[in-house]
């Protein structure tokens, strides 16, 4: 089986090592790497900056807390959405908050689904562990149904 990856976009330590853990736990297997930040996330994505010439493959679903330094969770999906190679790719919104009005926002700037992070760590393992499950495992769209679509 190729290598999946997954980007998790995070810049609370504690968060990113929260969802480090759910992803182990959750059975998925994929290789994960973490931007701390919007503008890290989109130099990965266009294999630019400190990412310019890297290989391996592209993500196959991106988490994104949405409150990050520079870039909002808003304008991070719009900047990925921009970029055409991954308008079919999973976008996942991780919150501490639920405002509808936020939720609307990503929403229509092409996120795919929008979490509010719980405050219980086993909580949190086992919604994000569901997530990867269901965009990674169960959900076939994206560069997973383009991928089966070439095996074929």
């Amino acid at each position: 089986m190729p290598t999946r990856t997954v980007l998790v976009v995070e810049d609370d330590v504690n968060d990113e090592h929260l969802t480090l853990r759910a992803l182990r736990q959750s059975g998925v297997h994929c290789s994960v790497v973490v931007a701390h930040n919007g503008a890290d996330a989109l130099h990965f994505l266009r294999r630019t900056g400190p990412f310019d010439g890297r290989v391996g493959s592209d993500p196959i679903a991106i988490f994104v807390d949405n409150t990050l330094p520079g870039y909002g969770g808003v304008d991070l999906v719009t900047a990925i959405r921009a970029i055409p190679e991954f308008n079919g790719v999973p976008v996942v919104i991780l919150s501490g908050c639920s405002d509808l009005n936020v939720v609307h926002k990503c929403s229509m700037a092409g996120a795919n689904s929008f979490l509010e992070k719980p405050i219980d760590m086993a909580d949190y393992i086992r919604q994000i562990g569901a997530a990867a499950q269901y965009w990674l495992n169960l959900n076939l769209s994206g560069p997973q149904l383009a991928n089966a679509a070439t095996a074929m």
